[in-house]
């Protein structure tokens, strides 16, 4: 669904069509995807272990994507507390992918819709993790080490936008040596 979303956003699926089928698939995914605070369930039955922080970062994105899209105020709303919920639970020291552009996009959008206080509350966590991560260099937590190859964008990601929200240049320094 959030492949369809994104098709319908870029006009390469009908809106009329479409928006029907990603409402019904939002009400499922906080019905079954997503736990009472938020955090993405491991699947969508009973049962629910432990939360999935992998799935955090595209969740939020549908939701903001569906505010963006439609302009309602749940969407992000959910997007926000889903990030909110993520960085409870991990404070950025767990690297998935999206999850920083996923935050600043959600951020942005608070921004625009006044809500600046708790855009930075939600920034705040991105640059705590990203200096936490520089000053690792290449030592990364044994759980990293494991997914190398699907963490170095991630990384990348996050050491860039704190980069951009903050121009340290120790974010910059972290992203010449960790890209090659």
């Amino acid at each position: 669904m959030p492949l369809l979303q994104a098709a319908a956003a870029r006009g390469l699926a009908d809106p009329e069509r479409t928006g029907p089928l990603l409402d019904g698939w939002s009400r499922f995914a906080v019905r079954h995807l997503l736990d009472e605070t938020d955090a993405p369930r491991r699947g969508s039955r009973s049962g629910h272990i432990a939360p999935r922080l992998y799935d955090m970062p595209w969740l939020a994105r549908f939701f903001h994507d569906r505010h963006r899209a439609h302009g309602r105020e749940e969407g992000l709303e959910r997007a926000a507390r889903i990030i909110e919920r993520r960085f409870d639970l991990s404070r950025v020291t767990h690297l998935s992918i999206d999850v920083s552009p996923a935050a600043t996009a959600v951020c942005d959008a608070l921004d625009t819709v006044g809500q600046t206080a708790r855009a930075g509350r939600l920034r705040d966590p991105l640059v705590v993790g990203a200096r936490r991560f520089a000053r690792l260099a290449r030592h990364l937590p044994a759980r990293e080490v494991g997914y190398e190859q699907v963490i170095v964008a991630p990384l990348l990601d996050l050491l860039g936008d704190a980069y951009a929200l903050t121009g340290d240049a120790v974010f910059h320094d972290a992203i010449e040596e960790r890209l090659p």
